[in-house]
């Protein structure tokens, strides 16, 4: 399967390659399971997880044993929360560990959390890669000269730094040719976001019944970590905006952990508006099938984020069960579902704006929505592409 790995260098060419990430939420034990998935099959390196303990109880995926790979793990970190000292005590954190394993290269699964400071920290031998999900070029006019001139020195120093081997640009394609050539380097490199098919063998039945939803309501489903950034009190600040009449025959599902950050705010809208609306949470981690059998059973998947200059993997599940998602018009989220035809476009990611697609709901009954998206976007294409890189 991964032809990429096949290499005519001696057995002592062998490198040691440490791939850390210190958080285990959202896409990232999805990543380091896909990483995981390709280090058992690349016989040729050997490969060090520095991970936060626990992990393999995250969720339901497997961690089979392999002779070229072992895990170091450690406790929680009280990490600071300033961006910029949190970059130098985690690039620190990481120095330790790539030394004592002596290890040739570190990758990132989230490369811009150790920015700037791993340019100035990690030893000069040791080769970075990692993942950048968020592209600053699509908020550079919304951003203030603090914001700018931040996001100008951290690329600078990735495309001047010999040190930086490849930095992977998630999900955009133009980005990567944009960057190399406005820093005249070849350092970034297009890398797609790998969507997992949701399993449809063991859906749950009957669950329009069991969720007590009336026959001739639509669903709206907001799934995934709940939380400000990913827009989810706008969503029940706009369902307080409508009149009886804009929710007649509309059910809302939220299903996912709802952040501590807004845990208060989110029951307090809820308890306000449940009267006028059907509303179903599960405040909970949701297994892979049961959020299949929820993007089967919806009308729509409404994500209307705040942060529109990264992609959501949410737009694949929209791609598989052929839903339509409703996104903020804007950034490269915005770009993506217009590009593949995937659903509907927001203004912005406002309590007004989602009132409006709430109050208009009908128009879009007929939309059809094309799977292309998902087709080129595999877990052994994003293993290929980042694997390749090692032997380079």
């Amino acid at each position: 399967m991964y032809n990429l790995f096949k290499r005519n260098s001696k057995i002592n060419d062998q490198k040691k390659i440490l791939i850390f990430d210190d958080q285990l939420s959202g896409h990232h034990l999805e990543y380091l399971h896909h990483l995981y998935t390709g280090a058992v099959q690349d016989k040729a390196n050997n490969y060090i997880f520095a991970l936060p303990e626990g992990f393999e109880t995250k969720s339901e995926l497997r961690w089979d044993k392999a002779d070229n790979i072992r895990f170091h793990l450690f406790k929680d970190q009280p990490f600071s929360t300033n961006k910029i000292k949190r970059s130098f005590e985690l690039s620190k954190f990481v120095k330790k560990i790539a030394q004592q394993y002596c290890v040739d290269e570190v990758f990132f699964v989230s490369l811009m959390s150790v920015l700037p400071a791993i340019s100035f920290v990690l030893p000069r031998s040791i080769k970075i890669s990692g993942i950048i999900y968020l592209i600053y070029l699509y908020r550079w006019k919304e951003s203030n000269l603090k914001l700018k001139i931040e996001d100008s020195i951290k690329y600078l120093l990735m495309s001047n730094g010999k040190q930086f081997k490849t930095v992977f640009l998630l999900n955009d394609e133009i980005a990567p040719i944009y960057l190399n050539k406005k820093f005249k380097t070849k350092v970034f490199q297009y890398l797609p976001d790998p969507f997992l098919l949701l399993p449809t063998e063991n859906l749950y039945n009957n669950l329009r019944e069991k969720l007590h939803i009336p026959k001739e309501n639509k669903i709206i489903l907001h799934f995934g970590a709940l939380a400000k950034r990913k827009g989810s009190l706008n969503i029940l600040e706009a369902i307080s905006l409508c009149n009886e009449k804009d929710l007649k025959n509309l059910t809302f599902i939220f299903a996912g952990k709802v952040d501590d950050e807004i845990k208060v705010d989110f029951y307090q809208i809820v308890n306000e508006i449940r009267g006028n609306v059907q509303i179903n949470i599960f405040d909970e981690f949701c297994s892979y099938e049961f959020l299949a059998s929820l993007c089967r059973l919806s009308d729509f998947l409404l994500i209307p984020y705040l942060m529109t200059s990264q992609s959501s993997g949410v737009i694949g599940y929209a791609a598989q069960f052929n839903k339509p998602v409703v996104v903020p018009g804007k950034g490269l989220i915005g770009k993506l579902v217009k590009k593949y035809k995937l659903g509907i476009l927001l203004t912005d990611s406002s309590p007004a704006a989602i009132k409006s697609f709430i109050c208009n709901i009908n128009q879009y009954e007929s939309m059809k929505i094309d799977n292309n998206y998902i087709k080129d976007r595999t877990i052994v294409r994003f293993n290929d592409i980042i694997f390749s890189r090692f032997y380079v």
